[in-house]
């Protein structure tokens, strides 16, 4: 579970989905090595633990999915930061805060608290390497070692903000769980290594499968999971068919997939209660025989 596949590794799926980036070094950072560097670290909100290097120059910090901060160029801006080496100046926009104190311009200083609704973000000035080392344990937190896929508590965490979103803007979501027909005989035939070259090569199926904005994750051990944002129930289930077309045309040993469905318009209520709902189906579809897909029931 904890040891990375390498990225020259041919049966590692390019995932589709999008993570927000933990630690993206440019050039000048990367040349200074034992220099320190000023970094946001979140200590509240969905992403929790992640780390954020602040770009040289002038950048915006956004926010962008539900409460997901950023310093892509879409999303509500937040605050503006100014960096000359390891100084950082902040203006603030709209309800972010530094520390409370009063007033839009700060220069930041190491403790300092960058308050934005639910998110709160720690300022520091930490060396290059502790850097990379934070940045790959929050990495190495939400990502799965067999197939590099996001995993349960990205998953988990994902939809609780893709759920905010989509009672926001009145969009559709949809959730697909899919199962791999079979584990279980060939678990107790030839022990559990045997699942491993074929849930690679069923993420690489998923994650081929997926657009880029949908999240993939493995939860479970036979056990795959699509968050597909501004999708109907019809538009997941579609994909799911997609799926099982590609895993039939992907080479033997033939692989089928039991696939359950929901939307939030299924019933309107919490995160987990679509998750709940989603896994309720693809047992129904395994139960059924498999080699299907259940949106309904």
């Amino acid at each position: 579970m904890l040891a990375a596949m390498s990225p020259d590794d041919p049966d590692e799926p390019r995932d589709r989905e999008t993570l927000p980036t933990f630690v993206d070094f440019d050039a000048h950072d990367a040349a200074k090595g034992g220099a320190t560097v000023p970094v946001l670290i979140q200590t509240a909100g969905l992403d929790t633990g992640r780390l954020l290097t602040v770009p040289e120059g002038t950048s915006v910090l956004r926010r962008a999915r539900g409460w997901e901060v950023t310093f892509d160029l879409d999303g509500e801006p937040l605050a503006e930061l100014s960096r000359a080496g390891a100084g950082v100046a902040c203006t603030t926009f709209g309800v972010a805060r530094v520390s409370g104190r009063p007033g839009a311009s700060h220069a930041l200083a190491p403790g300092d608290r960058l308050e934005a609704g639910p998110v709160l973000l720690r300022f520091q000035e930490v060396g290059a390497e502790e850097a990379r080392a934070l940045g790959a344990f929050y990495a190495s937190s939400r990502r799965d070692g067999l197939t590099g896929l996001a995993n349960a508590r990205a998953l988990d965490e994902h939809v609780a903000s893709e759920v905010a979103y989509a009672r926001r803007h009145r969009e559709p979501l949809s959730v697909l769980v899919i199962d791999l027909d079979g584990s279980s005989a060939r678990v107790a035939a030839e022990g559990f290594e045997a699942l491993d070259p074929l849930v690679r090569r069923l993420a690489r199926t998923v994650a081929g499968c997926a657009r880029d904005v949908d999240l993939v994750a493995r939860t479970g051990p036979d056990e795959l999971s699509v968050a597909r944002r501004g999708a109907t129930r019809e538009d997941a289930a579609a994909l799911g068919e997609a799926i099982r077309a590609a895993l039939s045309a992907s080479g033997a040993p033939v692989l089928t997939v039991s696939v359950g469905v929901a939307s939030l318009a299924c019933l309107g209520t919490s995160d987990r209660a679509l998750l709940d709902l989603s896994r309720a189906r693809a047992v129904a579809a395994r139960t059924a025989g498999g080699d299907r897909v259940i949106q309904e029931g």
